[in-house]
């Protein structure tokens, strides 16, 4: 499931939510606002009953898209509940689809260029002109959060030796829900013709977390580390290798995101997942927040750079020691 959090980050709201429901459509909103981005995106479209048509068949463009005009906009408001900007969302004629079983032409994609605050409260509205129907929705996004561990402080190295463990501890952020971590190490790859870098990422299990008060702790198993370097790296390429970088990344994402994928990680399908949580009123759909923090130029430990030159399971790869020899 680790890859769940990540995939809905990237995808953000260009990608089709499938939402099974029985009975007349009801319109989907989806939207991560993101601080690290100056323009955001919003997902709009309406249920898809499969019952009604053969799985088999890719549904018409008019049975998940409204078909009527809409007005699209955010809300702004500062930590003394004082009203400030709002924003206007247009159609998205420049993000690429991907193609799939929903007609590419039935993605309605809306974005607005501006940088969310932290702290801050969001409320979105779609007003359909049409009916005279408006869905709404609210979010706050999350506070600074503080990592003790990785941290770039000199001497302080990262050790990963096999039989041990790296653990990663921080204080949650204020109003956030759902965390991921990751590790990617960079390594130069010399052979006789080229060189190039390349990387190597690992990540923890997404997991949700509401309480802000108490320092969470997280561990990465040495093992896996050595795992991951043999099962990512092509070892049919005759190469030296250094490790040249390292560098931790998390996803942050907000409470509503944190309940919605709760629902996920505990074995409901995405559709049952919409219904027991969803923020939209008069609709369905999550409005909440991603963000992403990241420190880069960390090093790993000695006794772990030399166990990947020596060690059994890496010394094939062609690493270099901390002495840069082989």
């Amino acid at each position: 499931m680790g890859l769940i959090f990540i995939s809905v980050f990237f995808t953000s709201c260009t990608e089709e939510v499938n939402v099974n429901t029985i009975g007349p459509p009801v319109n989907v909103v989806y939207c991560l606002l993101n601080p690290g981005e100056n323009v955001q995106y919003l997902r709009i479209g309406r249920s898809y009953n499969g019952a009604s048509e053969s799985l088999l068949t890719s549904p018409h463009s008019d049975s998940i898209s409204w078909m009527e005009k809409f007005t699209v906009y955010i809300e702004e408001w500062d930590d003394n509940q004082e009203l400030g900007n709002i924003f206007y969302f247009s159609p998205d004629t420049e993000t690429v689809k991907d193609s799939g079983f929903f007609p590419i032409e039935g993605l309605s994609v809306f974005k607005s260029s501006f940088i969310p605050k932290p702290l801050h409260t969001y409320s979105i509205y779609v007003h359909f002109e049409n009916d005279d129907k408006i869905s709404s929705a609210r979010t706050t996004i999350p506070g600074d959060i503080i990592v003790h561990d990785p941290k770039p402080i000199p001497g302080r190295k990262i050790n990963l030796q096999s039989g041990s463990s790296f653990t990663i501890r921080w204080e949650p952020a204020e109003k956030a829900g759902v965390y991921q971590t990751f590790f990617k190490i960079i390594y130069e790859e010399k052979t006789s013709t080229d060189i190039r870098f390349n990387n190597i990422s690992f990540n923890s299990q997404i997991f949700t977390e509401f309480a802000h008060s108490q320092l969470i702790e997280k561990t990465i198993s040495g093992n896996r580390f050595f795992d991951e370097c043999t099962i990512q790296i092509d070892s049919t390429v005759e190469a030296t290798r250094e490790i040249i970088n390292v560098s931790f990344e998390m996803y942050i994402g907000g409470e509503e995101f944190g309940l919605y994928l709760f629902s996920q990680l505990n074995g409901n399908y995405l559709s049952s997942a919409f219904s027991e949580y969803s923020n939209i009123k008069n609709g369905i759909g999550i409005f909440s927040s991603i963000n992403k923090y990241e420190l880069t130029n960390l090093q790993l430990s000695n006794t772990t750079l030399d166990e990947l030159a020596y060690g059994d399971k890496t010394r094939h790869l062609g690493f270099l020691d901390h002495y840069g020899k082989r």
